[in-house]
């Protein structure tokens, strides 16, 4: 019973972070921060993003623990935090890559 209860909750915690993840926008913003670290400003530069959207998605990624931020002033910092979360990503770009590449041999060749 109480593994059954653990596995609930680790299904639970996994689709939340999925979710979080599984906003383009937000995405983009931990795909972004995953070169470097970055201050709001460069972020709503390199992704032509409304500050207002990337500050929001800024804090979603925060309270979840997938970036951290450091004041330099007078700028606040953000960069990734997790090397393990970074292995997912990649990994689940790997296997959509894969994925479009056989469906596009499916296809005969046309990309999809």
């Amino acid at each position: 019973m109480e593994e059954n209860i653990i596995k609930k909750e680790v299904k639970s915690n996994l689709a939340e972070l999925f979710r979080i993840m599984g906003d383009n926008s937000r995405l983009s913003v931990l795909l972004c921060l995953s070169e470097r670290s970055r201050n709001v400003s460069e972020i709503v530069r390199e992704l032509g993003l409304k500050q207002s959207l990337v500050s929001h998605h800024l804090k979603v990624l925060r309270q979840y623990g997938l970036i951290s931020a450091q004041r330099k002033s007078p700028f606040i910092l953000y960069s990734a935090s997790e090397t393990k979360l970074w292995q997912l990503i990649s990994l689940a770009m790997e296997v959509v890559e894969q994925a479009r590449s056989e469906l596009n041999s499916e296809k005969g060749g046309q990309d999809v």
